[in-house]
């Protein structure tokens, strides 16, 4: 997946009405929108994590860490 790709499908996943980039600052995840992202990380990324895992994220920047910058090309 590429970044442009990544970035439109977590805007569309977290129901965002703003464009991401990689500084953008999300805030806090409702516990649906968590359940989604929990789900994309592990089908796009394989990565298994659980919501209380994941409560830290309050940044893009932060997710992008987490899978890796190399697995976004």
């Amino acid at each position: 997946m590429n970044k442009q790709d990544f970035f439109e499908e977590l805007q569309e996943l977290l129901e965002l009405d703003f464009t991401l980039t990689e500084t953008t600052v999300i805030g806090e995840i409702d516990s649906l929108n968590l359940l989604s992202l929990i789900t994309f990380l592990d089908e796009n990324f394989d990565i298994q994590k659980t919501g209380e895992e994941l409560k830290s994220i309050t940044s893009v920047k932060n997710i992008i860490d987490l899978i890796g910058e190399d697995s976004l090309s």
